[in-house]
């Protein structure tokens, strides 16, 4: 029982380092992102000169002649890529620099809204109750079936359907498939709302997430599911295919079949991916403008079109980000865990049980750095999405946008040549309707 007074240290101490990463990211997240590009451009650079040297150390062996060339080449091509890539990094350094101060200004966010990182858990939680409840029910209609032995002599037999049974099953696996993204999908909508008003509204001490949890259920609850009835199809038409795949014999002998099915299943996890992306975005924009679902799935899929540097750069940058980040977290605090738990199993005679707990307190922090890299990812890309919106309606004015947090404000005074900053011409155009159904309007 002394064990999990232990286990919850940890993870108070895995909260603890998320915050303090939060808070260093504020001001260290420019020089993580150049260290990041940096070593990527010299790991293929060196990574072509070992390859380099290693093909002219082959020429000199007994037929090593084609093994040393294809060496080469594929020395070539890394230097190449090290050039291509130096040479965009160049190109795309302001676009960076925009990437870094959206990245400040999430840290920012999560800082200041930290019941932001409730959300996570608290659909988490949901999920579990949900899936409970709902295999239960499957329980209860797969044995409404009539039972039939397989073969005579075992006492394990199976379940027959007649049409009527097999339609609920299929009717029933749907439900669960569109229910789960309707979850998940809230989620995201409450979080792009919440970080959506922090973003344009100067007085951030309102109490934005039931702000965003009312306008979700009460103004745009139809939206956000038939955005993830379109999510659940996908999957179950996926769930239908590997049901498929597995069950076809021929399938599975057959090899330029089976090279078939992998393609096709390829594709559809890329389309699902597609969906999810462009999902995403449309529940900024319906956050945003208070659009159909429809409407503002095109209206975003076209911004990310006039912006496609900066969502390129945050689509390629901001995952290995995160999954830095997350070692990180899980590193630092599986190693605090440790040498906790050491100490005390020393004083209780208990080093055999360090192992264990040592797994446990991985998983974890690996658990506690993924809520924080979920909210504070969203974050960023909500931002994103923000400010290039807020960038073309001051763009229409004449000024740049004026409604941005501190170091995005600071970025744009770095470009600033003729133009002046000012807010007051945000004001003209712009303002914020927190109880509504949109954020941003034509003041009348």
């Amino acid at each position: 029982q002394a064990y999990y007074y232990v286990i919850i240290i940890v993870y108070i101490i895995s909260v603890l380092i998320g915050l303090i990463f939060m808070f260093f990211i504020k001001r260290l997240a420019g020089c993580c992102i150049w260290v990041i590009l940096i070593f990527l451009v010299l790991s293929m650079a060196v990574g072509g000169f070992i390859l380099f040297n290693k093909a002219q150390s082959q020429e000199k062996e007994i037929d090593g002649q084609s093994r040393s060339s294809t060496t080469k080449y594929v020395s070539y091509g890394l230097w190449a890529g090290a050039i291509i890539a130096a040479l965009m990094i160049f190109c795309l350094f302001r676009q960076i620099q925009l990437l870094v101060a959206v990245l400040e200004s999430a840290a920012i966010f999560v800082n200041q809204e930290g019941v932001s990182l409730l959300a996570p858990v608290l659909l988490f939680f949901i999920k579990v109750i949900f899936t409970a409840a709902w295999i239960v029910s499957f329980i209860y209609l797969f044995s409404t079936g009539t039972p039939k032995l397989k073969k005579k002599g075992y006492p394990i037999g199976g379940i027959t359907w007649d049409n009527h049974h097999r339609e609920m099953v299929y009717y029933h696996l749907f439900g669960y498939y569109w229910i789960s993204c309707f979850l998940v999908s809230f989620f995201e909508f409450v979080m792009a709302s919440a970080v959506s008003i922090w973003y344009f509204l100067q007085d951030r001490s309102k109490s934005i997430f039931g702000i965003s949890v009312f306008r979700g259920l009460f103004y745009h609850f139809g939206s956000i599911a038939f955005g993830s009835l379109i999510l659940a199809v996908i999957k179950f038409i996926k769930a239908i295919f590997d049901y498929i795949h597995t069950q076809l014999e021929v399938l599975r002998e057959n090899g330029q079949m089976q090279i078939l099915t992998k393609i096709t299943g390829c594709c559809m996890d890329f389309f699902e991916r597609f969906v999810k992306f462009i999902n995403n975005h449309a529940y900024i924009h319906i956050a945003l403008t208070g659009d159909s679902f429809c409407t503002s799935a095109y209206n975003g899929f076209c911004l990310i079109m006039r912006n496609g540097l900066r969502f390129g750069l945050s689509a390629g940058i901001l995952p290995w980000f995160c999954f830095l980040s997350k070692v990180g977290i899980t590193t630092i605090s599986t190693i605090s865990g440790y040498f906790i738990v050491n100490a005390f199993a020393e004083k209780q005679n208990a080093v055999e049980e360090v192992g264990g707990m040592v797994i446990i307190f991985g998983i974890g922090s690996y658990i506690v750095s993924s809520i924080f890299m979920s909210v504070w990812s969203m974050s960023a890309q909500t931002i994103l999405h923000c400010f290039c919106v807020d960038e073309e309606i001051q763009n229409k004015k004449g000024s740049r946008a004026a409604k941005a947090p501190q170091p995005i404000r600071d970025y744009m005074h770095s470009l600033e040549t003729c133009l002046l900053y000012t807010s007051d011409a945000a004001d003209d155009l712009l303002c914020v309707d927190l109880g509504g159904r949109r954020i941003i309007k034509k003041k009348k």
